[in-house]
């Protein structure tokens, strides 16, 4: 309260509506919910350290863009590829390319690579990219922090899958393959449809026959298996 002049002049404080969570609306955030929000991302930035303790940001993200890009496991057209990655992240093509070979590669700082490349890490540049074992398991484990919730459904594409996703699978149909040895542990196997048939899939993972790559050729694939056994196995049975 104040004089002016003889008049008296009340000053009115306006103080904020202390608001009950029931007030807000399905697109508000309460202190609670901001408190929550914040401690699940310092959790998940967390998690990516206890990986690697000298992790990027930027890995963070081409980690989470993988993810992203490699859910539509019914598509065969394209995985993401460096250009991808250098248009997210506002980075040159040179520098998405060094970012992904790092990410896909076994360092001293990493528990294992994040990233899977399709041309393995011998490589002076890879075309294509999908999460690796270890990588999916963060992103679930981040995914799971950050919401409070169990993860229950989470596919990407690794190579196999793409694979049989851009080339198709027969199913049903008696399948009939072709064997040729390419090396000790490479096989080409033809025709294309029952090469990546279900019956083929099934019968390696029942054996378990170990399937590293999977590569389009004319008129068919060129398998490479994990050890030579596996080969000599598959061209047993096929």
């Amino acid at each position: 309260m104040s004089h002016t002049n003889g008049v008296v002049v009340k000053r009115v404080v306006h103080l904020p509506r202390f608001r009950e969570a029931s007030d807000l609306s399905a697109n508000e955030l309460d202190q609670k919910e901001v408190r929550r929000l914040l401690e699940g991302l310092v959790a998940v930035l967390q998690s990516f350290r206890e990986h690697a303790p000298r992790i990027s940001v930027a890995q963070v993200q081409a980690t989470l863009i993988t993810a992203l890009e490699t859910m539509d496991t019914c598509q065969g057209e394209r995985l993401p590829t460096v250009g991808d990655y250098a248009e997210r992240l506002n980075l040159s093509p040179s520098g998405a390319s060094r970012l992904m070979c790092n990410l896909s590669v076994t360092s001293d700082d990493a528990e294992a690579p994040l990233v899977e490349s399709d041309r393995g890490p011998g490589a002076r540049r890879s075309e294509a990219f999908v999460l690796s074992d270890s990588g999916r398991a963060l992103v679930v484990r981040a995914l799971e922090t950050i919401s409070n919730r169990r993860v229950v459904e989470f596919d990407t594409h690794d190579f196999l899958s793409f694979a049989l996703a851009r080339h198709g699978g027969k199913n049903g149909d008696k399948v009939k393959v072709k064997v040729k040895v390419v090396g000790p542990k490479t096989l080409r196997v033809s025709p294309r449809r029952d090469a990546l048939s279900s019956e083929v899939r099934e019968w390696c993972v029942a054996n378990e026959v170990n399937l590293l790559d999977i590569k389009a050729v004319t008129g068919g694939v060129e398998m490479e298996f994990a050890t030579e056994a596996d080969a000599i196995h598959f061209r047993l049975r096929w």
